[in-house]
Order: structure tokens, then C-alpha cells, then sequence
């Protein structure tokens, strides 16, 4: 016998047009039972979102506004290069609000109008999503709501799974029956329409529906009638794929019919195993994608080379001798600071100095998978490499690389636990040199690529700008400006050359508060690298919310470095709190910890850039200084004696009390100056 169906009936009007909270909603791109979905631009990044707004009707009921919660907090909790995150989220009386990655390619359902998926392309997607499936049943997750629409592409073909609206945590007392089948109808597993408690294996059974749906293009039980659906569910095994698609290779219906066998034990044991049957079968079958690595043999063939690398000959010397000893070195730091530019100057030293080939391969958020493809793929072995899986084809792999003399070249990488895999299967002896924003613990050499010192970054500004600023103070003042970073000079280097009348003065005077936003003239430049500002967005993207939330607080303060005492006392946090998030920050290039005199975590320093950007989010979503102007007062009402930690913070404190005496509260104003000069006598003794 079923339980209840649930359906909402209620609708929502259009809100396109309208400015919410710093969001500027453009079009309704998606509804639903309990909302719609929005692509938005974040008014003062100038950066494209995605808002999930919950129906009015029920915003405002407790049992929807915890849902709401918990679909927050899961998301945040859930930081996985293959799940969309979460920038912000919040609630009034009237609606509530998630503000998510927009991922410009839509979801799988819009490439489904068009018929079954390419076999390479399914399992492309299989590999991602099975990898952040597994990811969240390991953390106790289980997503209720597998389908077409809740699998989104970015514009290169990755996949991300998302709406985690009705997500569950297995140990959960709410697991348990309810009165009420929650989720999509065509895709439940049985014990879900039977409103039992579910398992990671729930998820499995709508990932074979899935797999049918891919294949063929249609769900496997077309009923309109949604109680017919159910009992399909509970008592019909999926149709066989033959009928529809006699084309196939065999095999395919024995995945989808352990993956929704009826009892849950009998199905696939995780996701990624499941992924793992259906490479099995598809991969002597398929056409491979186009991702694979590059074998240079000549140094001339190898792209990018930099005319001329300026202010580097140090990290150039510590990477020679670090990979002459076989090691492996990682290049980290800020997005444009010059990693690639380094790797590539290596890579051609190498080949000249007959070091042997140079293998290139640009990472991504790449599997492991798709990684040990492309190596493969590099050598004319992609079809082998494809045909094995799990440690077989980590040990194929390294056969293919053993005594080779070669520098294997792993560029921009996003996904640190694919890193780990392919570095386990790579030969020891063999020389690897990766690049990243993030800070990854790996064995090796680890060289944090920083800004350029201020003589050789004028020295860049003069190279790109054709022009000689030796003695000018406005240009030494513009390169203060931008941070002495590489990419930020090159790009007001070039916009110097083009405008032959315009002075370092007049430029940064331009870019003003924020010079995250400086351009490359014109239209050359590759797609996302035309400014900083595109670099950052790329980071910042990949945040969880409580990382988001740390950052934007940092652009909030005035100086683009602080105490994590005033940080945490702006957050409302505890100090060790905050000291662990500004770390994960770190991780990405975003951030850089500094330890005090007892190796303790004392304080952070942003990038000059990133402070800018930073405090463009904090602009976007607080509309006054008024909470950052209390912490000040808080931490001087704590440290009215305390002169060094006064002296420390002397920028952001003196900074709060003008713009507090510019917004008109002088009663902070007099708070904070009397805390220094009348109750205190921190100026007497300054």
C-alpha cells in the first residue's frame, strides 16, 4: 500500500528584472515545486550566478525554512570539485534564497531534448558524478533527487551534481518513514516509494534509472500517472535496453539491472564502482575524448614560451636543481602570478639541454581517470589505457612511463585527491612539476611563486609598456598598486603602449578601489584570463559558503591584513574558527597566514588585488560599514591598553573611525577616539 503523494500546487510570479540583495535577476531559468531558479549577475563583481528562490508560500513555513537550512548547510559541508557550491544563502519573511555557481551549459535534461547521449560522453559524466556521489554518501549524505536536471555542465562538458533540496543524512532520525514520498517519481528506488529508511543505495537505483534515460533517451516507465510509476518501481524490473537500442554493446543491461535491483544490498556497493562496470563496457567501444598530453621533442614546438621571464632567476634556479634531483616540485600561489610561465621556461631549458621530451598535460578539475587517459592518450595507448580500471590501470600507466627520460608536466590543478592518484602510479624517478593555486601536501618541493620584487616589477611594467619609467614615482606607485603582480603589470603595461597619452598617474587614478578590474585592451586575450578579476572569480567559484563567508569578511576591513582576533570578533566567531578557514584559503591562493614570534597563527595578509576583490563581495552584500565599525570598537573596548595590538591594527582602526565620522555615527566616532586618547593613552604614548 503507498504512503501519501506530495505535490505543491502553488506557483511563483517572474521575478526577472529585480535587484535582490546585490543580485540583479535576469531570467527564470528553471521552477519547480518549491521555487525557481535564476541566472543573476552579482551587481558589483559583474560576475554571473545562479539564485534559487523557495516559494513565498513556503518561505514563511518553519518545516520549509529548516529544509532550506539543511540544504545550506549540506552544500557548504559538501566541498568536492564535481558538486556546485554555494556563495550565500538567507531568508526573510517573504522568501529564501540560495546563491550558487551558474554553470552556463544547463543541465543534462536540455541535451536529452535532443536525443540519447554519445557513449564517451556518458561515461565522461559517470566518472564525474560518480566521484561526487561517493563523496557525499562518505559524509553520510544521501541526495534523494538523482535526475537530468540536477546534473549541470560548465562550457567545457564537466559535470557537477546539485540540489541537494531534499538530501538526508543516513543516520538521521528523519530517515525513517514519514507519511510522504519525497522526490522525483520517475526516478525512485523502491524502498523511497514505499517511504522506507534509505541507504547510499537509494541513490544507486536512480543513477541506473539515469543510465537507462542517458542511453536511451526516455525514462524506462513513461506512465503519466505518478502512483503507476511507483509500483513500477517496486515491482517491474527496467525494460530492457535492446528494444530501444539493439545497437548497444552487450552487457549494458546487466549495470542497469544490478544497479536497480529491487532489494538494496544486490545493487552496485558506491558510485564509483558503478562508474568503474560501465567503463568496462563502453571503453572498446567508444571514440575517446580529445584530452590527452602533449610529447614535446623540440623546444620550439612547445606553446606560450614568454619572450623574456623577468624577476625569476631564483625560483628558476631552485626548480632546476630540485627536478635535476628527480623530484617533484609544485608551483603554487595567486592565479596570473607567472606558475605556467615558469613551467614552460622549464620545460624549454630542458628540451634544449637534451634532458630527454617534455610530457604536458593541462589538469583541470580532471579524475584520475580521465588523467591516466590522456597520458596514455599522449603515446598512441588511449584504447589500452581505457580498457583497465582501478589498480590495473594505475599500473598501466606507470609502465608506459617507466624509463622514460622524460619531465612530466601537470599544469593548473584543481582536483587534489586525482593529483594523489596519478602520483602514486607515476615512477619514482621520474621528474614532475605541477602547477596550482592551491597549496598541496604533497612529497617533494612545494615553491610559493609571490609577487615580483618592486625593481623588477617596474622593470616588467617598463618591458610591456615600451616605455621607460625608471625614475617615475607615479609608476613605482602603480605597481604598489597592482600588487607587483605578473599578470596585473602585464595588463597595465599593454594598456600603457596602446594609449601612448595616458600616464601611470592618470591609470591609477582609472582603476581607483578596484584594480582587480584592470582589462587587457581590446579583445587579446584568451577567454577568462582578461583580467584579474577573471582569475579570482575561477578561485572563489570553487569556495564552500563558510570559506566564502571568511573571505568576503576580510574585504570588509579596511587593510588587507588583520588579526584573527578583529576578524573573528567582525565574524562573531571563534578566533581557532577563523585561523582554520583563512588556512583553507590559503590552500587556494587566496590568502597567506603569518605565524608569530611563538609559531602560532597571529594574523593574515591578503594580496593586494584580493583585497580589492574581497572587499567588492563585502560592498555587494553589505550596503554600510556599520558591523565592521563595531568590531572595531569591540577590540579597542578589549585592548584599550594593549598598544602593540593597538599599533597592529592602527590602519583599520583609524580607517573605521573616518568612515564612521563620513556615514554620520558620531557616537562610534567618539567611542573609538576617546578609547585611544582619553580613556586610554595610546596617541600620548605613540
Amino acid at each position: 500500500m503507498f504512503i501519501t503523494l506530495f505535490k505543491s500546487d502553488v506557483a511563483m510570479d517572474d521575478l526577472s528584472g529585480q535587484v535582490v540583495r546585490g543580485y540583479w535577476l535576469r531570467e527564470r531559468i528553471g521552477k519547480g515545486a518549491f521555487g525557481a531558479v535564476y541566472r543573476a549577475e552579482e551587481v558589483e563583481l559583474k560576475r554571473e550566478v545562479a539564485v534559487k528562490i523557495i516559494l513565498p508560500e513556503l518561505a514563511s513555513k518553519p518545516d520549509y525554512i529548516q529544509s532550506f537550512k539543511i540544504e545550506a548547510v549540506t552544500i557548504a559541508g559538501l566541498e568536492h570539485p564535481y558538486i556546485v557550491p554555494l556563495f550565500q544563502h538567507w531568508h526573510d519573511e517573504k522568501r529564501a534564497y540560495l546563491v550558487m555557481r551558474y554553470l552556463r551549459s544547463g543541465s543534462l535534461r536540455k541535451l536529452l531534448e535532443r536525443g540519447p547521449l554519445a557513449n564517451d560522453f556518458i561515461l565522461h559524466i559517470f566518472d564525474q558524478i560518480g566521484q561526487a556521489l561517493a563523496f557525499a554518501h562518505q559524509r553520510g549524505i544521501i541526495h534523494r533527487d538523482l535526475k537530468p536536471d540536477n546534473i549541470l555542465l560548465d562550457e567545457e562538458g564537466h559535470a557537477y551534481l546539485s540540489d541537494f533540496g531534499i538530501a538526508i543524512a543516513a543516520n538521521s532520525v528523519e530517515n525513517a518513514p514519514s507519511g510522504y514520498v519525497v522526490g522525483t517519481f520517475a526516478y525512485m528506488s523502491p524502498e523511497q516509494a514505499m517511504g522506507d529508511t534509505l541507504t547510499p543505495q537509494s541513490d544507486i537505483y536512480s543513477l541506473g534509472v539515469l543510465l537507462y534515460e542517458l542511453l536511451t533517451g526516455k525514462q524506462p516507465f513513461a506512465d503519466t500517472e505518478p502512483r503507476a510509476i511507483l509500483r513500477r518501481h517496486v515491482q517491474e524490473p527496467l525494460p530492457s535496453l535492446r528494444d530501444l537500442r539493439p545497437d548497444l554493446p552487450p552487457g549494458l543491461d546487466d549495470i542497469i539491472q544490478r544497479a536497480t535491483a529491487k532489494t538494496p544490498s544486490d545493487r552496485f556497493p558506491d558510485a564509483v564502482s558503478m562508474a568503474a562496470a560501465l567503463r568496462q563496457r563502453l571503453a572498446s567501444d567508444i571514440v575517446t575524448r580529445d584530452l590527452r598530453a602533449r610529447v614535446y621533442e623540440q623546444a620550439e614546438l612547445i606553446p606560450n614560451q614568454p619572450l623574456r621571464l623577468i624577476g625569476r632567476d631564483d625560483l628558476l634556479a631552485w626548480i632546476r636543481q630540485s627536478l635535476d634531483e628527480k623530484k617533484r616540485v609544485l608551483l603554487y600561489g595567486f592565479g596570473g602570478i607567472g606558475k605556467t610561465a615558469l613551467a614552460t621556461t622549464i620545460a624549454t631549458e630542458r628540451l634544449k639541454r637534451g634532458k630527454g621530451q617534455v610530457i604536458w598535460l593541462e589538469v583541470g578539475a580532471d579524475s584520475a581517470d580521465v588523467i591516466f587517459e590522456a597520458i596514455g592518450r599522449g603515446f598512441g595507448e588511449g584504447q589500452m589505457i581505457a580498457s583497465k580500471s582501478g589498480q590495473d590501470r594505475a599500473d598501466a600507466v606507470r609502465g608506459l612511463l617507466e624509463g622514460k627520460l622524460a619531465l612530466l608536466v601537470l599544469d593548473n590543478v584543481w582536483n587534489d585527491q586525482a593529483l594523489f592518484q596519478v602520483l602514486k602510479a607515476i615512477p619514482q624517478d621520474l621528474p614532475v612539476l605541477m602547477t596550482s593555486r592551491h597549496a598541496i601536501p604533497l612529497e617533494g618541493e612545494m615553491i610559493d611563486v609571490g609577487a615580483l620584487p618592486p625593481d623588477r616589477a617596474l622593470e616588467l611594467l617598463n618591458y610591456y609598456s615600451g616605455r621607460t619609467f625608471t625614475e617615475s614615482d607615479d609608476a613605482k606607485a602603480l605597481c604598489k598598486r597592482l600588487g607587483y603582480h605578473t599578470f596585473a603589470l602585464e595588463i597595465a603595461g599593454k594598456i600603457l603602449k596602446v594609449e601612448r597619452n595616458l600616464t601611470p598617474e592618470r591609470l591609477i587614478a582609472r582603476i581607483a578601489d578596484a584594480p582587480h578590474n584592470l582589462r587587457v585592451p581590446g579583445s587579446f586575450a584568451d577567454v577568462g584570463r582578461e583580467s584579474v578579476k577573471d582569475l579570482l572569480d575561477a578561485s572563489v567559484n570553487e569556495l564552500n559558503e563558510r570559506q566564502r563567508t571568511v573571505f568576503t569578511a576580510m574585504g570588509g576591513l579596511f587593510a588587507p591584513k588583520a588579526s584573527f582576533k578583529l576578524l573573528a570578533t567582525l565574524m562573531g566567531s571563534k578566533e581557532g574558527e577563523v585561523e582554520t578557514l583563512v588556512s583553507d584559503l590559503q590552500q587556494r591562493g587566496l590568502a597567506e597566514v603569518i605565524y608569530g614570534t611563538d609559531d602560532t597563527p597571529d594574523h593574515y595578509r591578503l594580496h593586494d588585488l584580493t583585497h580589492s576583490y574581497a572587499r567588492a563581495l563585502h560592498r555587494a552584500a553589505n550596503p554600510t560599514h556599520r558591523a565592521v565599525i563595531a568590531a572595531v570598537e569591540q577590540y579597542v573596548d578589549e585592548f584599550v591598553d594593549d598598544y602593540d595590538r593597538l599599533d597592529f591594527e592602527q590602519n583599520n582602526i583609524l580607517e573605521a573611525a573616518r568612515i564612521a565620522q563620513e556615514e554620520g555615527d558620531s557616537d562610534a566616532l567618539i567611542h573609538i577616539m576617546s578609547k585611544l586618547n582619553v580613556e586610554g593613552n595610546y596617541f600620548a604614548a605613540r
